[in-house]
């Protein structure tokens, strides 16, 4: 439902960070659907792997 609301106000992506050493979250993100993408860091040097899923509007 807020990924609906978010495509519907113009968001193209949706994006979960996880922690590498977390890979339980990282499979939470794959089952719903999030492929991986980019590695960054926060600006206290943590390092996140990016899950992103795209967002389309439906229509009914």
């Amino acid at each position: 439902m807020a990924s609906q609301y978010a495509a519907n106000e113009g968001g193209e992506e949706a994006v979960i960070q996880v922690e590498p050493e977390n890979p339980a979250s990282a499979a939470v993100a794959q089952r719903a659907g999030f492929t991986p993408g980019k590695q960054t860091h926060s600006k206290d040097g943590t390092r996140f792997n990016w899950y992103i899923r795209e967002l389309h509007v439906t229509t009914r």
